[in-house]
């Protein structure tokens, strides 16, 4: 039994994901992403495998991930990633 694992249908996020990273490269400004969605849906694949393509194509990256039961605590979001 083989499990092949990939990214299936998340073409269009994908796409923005990498069009929007694109843009900012050509104007030379940085830009932030916010994706949101129901648990398990797939996010966090699709983040890592977008982050994956932006690190081939020159990409300096940092992520942070807003945990559910820390929602309240203000920044933490960005306080894991400093």
């Amino acid at each position: 039994m083989y499990l092949i694992l990939g990214l299936y249908g998340r073409d269009a996020q994908l796409k923005v994901l990498m069009e929007t990273f694109r843009a900012t490269q050509l104007s030379g400004t940085s830009g932030v992403c916010c994706v949101t969605g129901s648990a398990g849906a797939g996010k966090t694949y699709l983040v890592r495998h977008a982050m994956e393509q932006m690190k081939q194509e020159g990409a300096i990256i940092t992520s942070a991930k807003l945990e559910q039961y820390n929602e309240h605590i203000p920044y933490t979001a960005i306080a894991s990633f400093v």
